[in-house]
């Protein structure tokens, strides 16, 4: 009689009803996929590699996840996504160039893009706001002079002595040589303006600017076409 595995409490050697508990207790949550693997001839997820044979190799590449009406919804890794084509909940709308993943028995494509099966309703994301984040919306070039090769910091277009807030509204990248020029004073005040107004970023934004394209395909999804 087979012994039963510590981490997932089934039979090692198990029949086709282990997996099928296997593949429900996952589906509900309650087992972790890494550990679940091989009950489905996967082996560990850790052991996949790619057509070159690098074990590992490209499981971390990004793959854009959309809801089930096509609205951008997320970026996880191709080790998620496969997970997710192979539980069912989501499918495979564009493969990353024909490439595969393998286990030891089985391949699957390598994606770039999935779609849910299910519509998902959150809450509108917002991003961190951040210095780094700050900078990265407004493409490492500051607001002023149109500068991107020098460094970067954060001014407040409104300063805090005048009542400026820490929002995404009054924040904006500058070069050090115009954020000492402007010092306390507002853009008009130091004949300075803006080259552009600066905006709360959505998380569409966030995936075009801050994650970038993992894939030119994502254009069209993240409404760059």
């Amino acid at each position: 009689m087979s012994a039963a595995d510590p981490g997932t409490g089934l039979k090692t050697r198990g029949t086709w009803r282990n997996r099928s508990c296997a593949r429900q207790r996952l589906a509900n949550g309650g087992l972790d996929p890494g550990r679940i693997g091989r009950y489905f001839g996967i082996g560990e997820w850790a052991a996949m590699s790619d057509d070159d044979g690098h074990r590992g190799n490209g499981l971390s590449t990004p793959v854009l996840v959309l809801n089930q009406n096509y609205e951008p919804l997320s970026v996880c890794t191709v080790r998620r996504a496969v997970v997710l084509v192979f539980m069912g909940k989501a499918e495979v709308v564009e493969p990353l160039d024909g490439r595969v993943v393998h286990s030891a028995v089985r391949s699957w494509p390598i994606p770039s893009i999935v779609r849910l099966g299910l519509y998902v309703h959150q809450p509108p994301k917002r991003v961190l706001l951040s210095r780094k984040n700050i900078i990265k919306r407004d493409g490492h070039r500051c607001q002023y002079c149109g500068q991107s090769r020098t460094a970067m910091t954060v001014d407040h277009v409104i300063p805090k002595n005048k009542g400026g807030d820490d929002v995404w509204e009054n924040l904006v990248c500058a070069c050090v040589r115009c954020n000492n020029r402007k010092g306390d004073h507002t853009p008009e005040e130091a004949r300075m303006p803006l080259r552009r107004l600066p905006r709360r970023p959505s998380h569409i934004t966030f995936i075009q600017r801050f994650i970038g394209l993992g894939d030119q395909r994502w254009k069209r999804y993240l409404f760059l076409e």
